[in-house]
């Protein structure tokens, strides 16, 4: 019974360590991908921060300074900015 018990506790570890933040962070992309819209400033994974012009599909288009203007790819956003 304890190794059942110490076999149980590692996974139970193991999957709040790993596994947990990565479904959470997961859901909280997913979450801004649904209210990505016009006029929100947001930071890439490249560490570009624009303010979203549109979006279609999976290709997210920043601007990024003053008549600059980049497509992204959605996966490539990284966090909204306040």
């Amino acid at each position: 019974m304890t190794e059942f018990a110490m076999l149980a506790i590692m996974l139970g570890t193991l999957w709040y360590f790993f596994i947990k933040p990565q479904v959470e962070e997961r859901q909280r992309h997913k979450d801004l991908m649904e209210r990505l819209e016009k006029g929100i400033r947001v930071v890439t994974t490249g560490g570009l921060i624009g303010t979203v012009v549109s979006t279609q599909d999976d290709i997210v288009t920043l601007r990024i300074a003053d008549r600059v203007n980049v497509q992204v790819k959605s996966s490539a956003i990284a966090e909204e900015l306040e």
